[in-house]
């Protein structure tokens, strides 16, 4: 019997192959516990979709992360914080970059995509690299005394 696994099934398969199963191990085992389903034609035209429309989703995601890189790319971002002298309140960590990169105009930037190579904690000027896993910028984080 033919079935569309819907979870990973040790020894069997990945999530969304077509297998080759004894009627038994598919009816006694893998249906009840919600591991597959039988391959019918509205299954396999249903995975068809849903495998196309991944591949469309994971091009546009490549085309932001191309422009926002872009973008990014040798830019300056000035953060505002507390300070007492040269030293922060805290530290400027990756979120709040990737906030203030939003804010200036340009979407789709979480911190999960900001790498720091060393913690800000005072005043000044950074470099800082943004790695979108298709494309990397590098720009400047500049942080200022909020008065």
């Amino acid at each position: 019997m033919k079935v569309i696994l819907i979870k990973e099934v040790k020894n069997v398969g990945n999530v969304g192959d077509i297998k080759s199963v004894s009627d038994g191990y598919a009816m006694n085992f893998l249906f009840p516990k919600r591991l597959a389903e039988p391959a019918t034609d509205v299954a396999l035209a249903r995975i068809e979709r849903e495998k196309n429309s991944a591949v469309q989703n994971a091009a546009k995601d490549v085309a932001l992360a191309k422009a926002a890189a872009e973008k990014l790319a040798g830019s300056r971002i000035v953060i505002r914080k507390k300070t007492k002298g040269r030293k922060l309140f805290g530290s400027v960590n990756a979120a709040e970059i990737a906030k203030a990169i939003v804010e200036e105009g340009t979407p789709g930037v979480e911190g999960r995509h900001i790498v720091i190579p060393k913690p800000i904690k005072e005043v000044g000027e950074f470099p800082v690299q943004a790695d979108f896993g298709s494309a990397k910028a590098k720009f400047l984080v500049a942080v200022e005394s909020e008065e």
